[in-house]
């Protein structure tokens, strides 16, 4: 059970990080041109790591509902303050780069930390609403920071106006969810029968958090938005969006059966506080109690994170395939990445097993933030050489570059001996375990005697999944190739990497090196 604890308690490290973008700020205008980029990236990594401090000695517990903070949250919490990290490295080597000159951005790095953080850490829709605009106010400007580069007026655009219309659909969503429980708590019990408006309106709720997530069909809005930003917005996005919308979801469908759990039973499970429920604890639908909506939901959900997850996995992996551009492969890589999440959120709904998304997900931050992190280095002013000629021969000029952007990569493939080979092992031997998964949703769309047909096929959802997962290599062995081969006509000199990139991107191998050794290292 989760005990109450009071505001400064739970929040001091989210409000350490808040301190270092107003120390930031305050300290931006005091400088000359010249040392803004030598300074402020430190006093971020700098409150950052006090925070990371701060939250090993946090207390787990609850405040009026609202936040909380468990082992699981706090791991996550944890990846996203070295995700940020790396971010701001590779943002100031971004700046330096293009001798921009204002320190704004940092500060702005920070403050989406810290609306990603209070999505990690909500309880309560009007919490998780107000951490989603914080992130997203910080980002969009971020996206659309080189004015007068080609594409970072159409990626802004892109990403702000589609990032607006979903979070009103999210919006909607909420206002359901109220009208059919009276409580904006993730864990609320419904009044009377308004069941319709309730699933209703978790599912527009999810379809605005599946757009962050980057799922198709509302991944659109990625490859331009990649492509446009700067390398080290990017680089933290990338990861930092994504560990936010895989937690909000894992907790929101924890939450909900928690929800239906009290209506149809009147019990509380033992150990849980409600609301709200920790993550990871298995809600009580499928151990406790029955009712008629239990199939219809179950293989509602179950449709929407399988076969979206399998789209996402099937489309990105092909896609990623024919790019040039580092920064689109890295867009395609993600939208395929989302849907082993996704999938992994299937198994979640179906057995309330929490720990292959939410390993995923850290695994999938950490690898992609350190790739997009490295390229801020190898690619040049304004990221012209982003494309796969220019890079050729960038490892052996920058040997440092080259050994994290092989490793990192390697996690993000799934390759051996690194983390994301443990992840996606994981997700894939439990998918070929259950078998059956997602056939049961079928039953939405197809007659039922075609449902009993497709059981008799081979499991279908983690072969194509395989396959693709395989597949995806191909192209990123040809980014590895391309940065150890000789150097070409079209090659240029790569820049020195700065010493705070050196370190981040070396505790990111690290970390993807050891959570191979010790996957359950995070708690998960």
């Amino acid at each position: 059970m989760l005990p109450p604890v009071d505001l400064l308690a739970l929040l001091g490290p989210v409000l350490l990080v808040v301190v270092g973008a107003l120390v930031t700020l305050v300290t931006e205008p005091f400088l000359l041109r010249k040392d803004k980029h030598a300074f402020l990236p430190w006093i971020g990594v700098s409150f950052l790591a006090m925070a990371g401090v701060a939250l090993h000695f946090a207390p787990p517990g609850e405040f009026g509902g609202m936040f909380a903070l468990d082992a699981w949250r706090g791991a996550l919490m944890g990846a996203l303050f070295l995700v940020a990290a790396i971010g701001l490295a590779a943002l100031q080597q971004n700046l330096r780069s293009d001798d921009f000159p204002g320190g704004e951005p940092y500060v702005l790095i920070l403050l989406a930390t810290v609306g990603v953080a209070l999505m990690l850490m909500a309880s309560h829709f009007i919490a998780l609403f107000l951490g989603m605009e914080i992130a997203s106010l910080a980002i969009y400007p971020m996206v659309g920071l080189r004015r007068d580069h080609k594409g970072s007026e159409e990626a802004v655009l892109k990403y702000f106006s589609l990032g607006a219309v979903f979070s009103a659909v999210f919006l909607l969503g909420v206002a359901m969810i109220y009208g059919a429980t009276g409580s904006l708590n993730f864990a609320s019990v419904l009044i009377g029968p308004r069941l319709g408006i309730f699933l209703l309106g978790y599912a527009l709720v999810t379809v605005g958090l599946l757009f962050k997530l980057g799922v198709v069909p509302f991944h659109f809005w990625s490859p331009d938005a990649y492509a446009g930003a700067p390398s080290g917005v990017v680089s933290f996005m990338a990861g930092a969006v994504k560990l936010g919308a895989v937690a909000v979801l894992a907790n929101l469908w924890s939450s909900h059966f928690f929800g239906f759990a009290l209506l149809y039973t009147g019990q509380t499970v033992p150990g849980v506080h409600y609301p709200p429920a920790p993550l990871g604890v298995s809600y009580p639908l499928l151990g406790v109690g029955a009712f008629p909506e239990k199939i219809l939901v179950l293989r509602a959900w179950q449709f929407v994170f399988v076969y979206g997850g399998l789209a996402s996995v099937v489309i990105g992996s092909l896609a990623l395939l024919g790019q040039t551009s580092i920064r689109r492969m890295m867009a395609y890589s993600g939208v395929a990445n989302a849907g082993f999440m996704a999938l992994a959120l299937g198994i979640f709904v179906k057995h309330a097993d929490a720990r292959y998304a939410l390993f995923y997900v850290v695994v999938y931050a950490l690898g992609t933030t350190g790739v997009l992190a490295t390229l801020s280095a190898l690619s040049g002013r304004g990221d012209l050489q982003d494309d796969m000629t220019a890079l050729a021969g960038a490892g052996r000029k920058r040997p440092l570059m080259g050994l994290a952007l092989s490793i990192l990569l390697a996690s993000v493939a799934g390759l051996p001996f690194t983390a994301g080979f443990v992840a996606k092992f994981q997700l894939l031997a439990a998918l070929f375990t259950d078998g059956r998964i997602g056939i049961d949703a079928l039953g939405l769309i197809l007659p039922q005697a075609m449902v009993k047909q497709a059981g008799i096929l081979f499991p279908l959802v983690p072969v194509v999944a395989l396959v693709c997962a395989l597949v995806s290599v191909a192209g990123y062995f040809r980014l590895v190739v391309a940065v150890w081969s000789e150097p070409g006509t079209r090659s240029k000199e790569v820049e020195a990497p700065s010493l705070l990139l050196s370190a981040t991107l070396v505790l990111a191998m690290l970390a993807v090196l050891a959570l191979a050794i010790q996957p359950r290292a995070i708690g998960f």
